[in-house]
């Protein structure tokens, strides 16, 4: 991947792999590199939602969003993109760990997911998809540092029309969407409040 060396991989989904890359010029810097299957590298409506994770998340500069670098192509031409590389787990991890968190962990993760949302409406980012799964808990439980991940289905308010986010389109996770996003209408950011 260019100026990034892989060293293992760190997880993968039904979109893609990440791994953990160490930069070739700069030995100290270790990133997660985000590469699509091939078969996705592809379609057209993939490499957009691809390229919109990367802009949208890199145009929020917020130590509760994950921070993106960089985006480009593997020798082959399969897309990849570089982001910070995060120690932890997801919020999905630790709810399954934990029966329950403390009323004061809760509000201390809330209130920074709510801080990132923040950030990135005000660069007109609507995420569309905040569930556990995007909220990623570094430090300890008693202490977490929170990170909002995926901005692969944002869209930008005020934007245009787009084949990713017309009107009538449902994108997302079911069990966290609003009705008016599960019924295709036009959202703002508060379906970001709902998640």
């Amino acid at each position: 991947c260019g100026n990034y060396k892989v060293v293992r991989i760190i997880g993968e989904g039904g979109m893609g792999r990440v791994y953990e890359a160490q930069h070739t010029r700069i030995a100290g810097k270790r990133f997660a590199i985000k590469l699509l299957h091939p078969e996705f590298a592809r379609q057209p409506g993939v490499l957009a939602r691809f390229q919109r994770e990367a802009e949208a998340s890199a145009a929020i500069s917020h130590p509760n969003v994950v921070g993106v670098y960089d985006v480009d192509r593997t020798a082959d031409g399969t897309p990849f993109m570089v982001s910070e590389l995060l120690e932890g787990h997801d919020l999905s991890k630790q709810l399954e760990k934990s029966v329950r968190i403390s009323p004061m962990q809760a509000v201390t993760i809330a209130r920074q997911v709510c801080r990132a949302l923040q950030a990135a409406h005000d660069k007109g980012v609507i995420h569309r998809d905040v569930k556990p799964e995007n909220v990623f808990l570094t430090g300890t439980l008693e202490d977490p540092s929170i990170k909002v991940l995926d901005f692969g289905i944002s869209r930008l308010e005020g934007a245009g029309s787009s084949s990713l986010t017309k009107t009538g389109m449902v994108l997302g996770t079911p069990a966290y969407m609003p009705p008016e996003q599960a019924a295709g209408k036009a959202v703002d950011g508060r379906v970001d409040v709902y998640g």
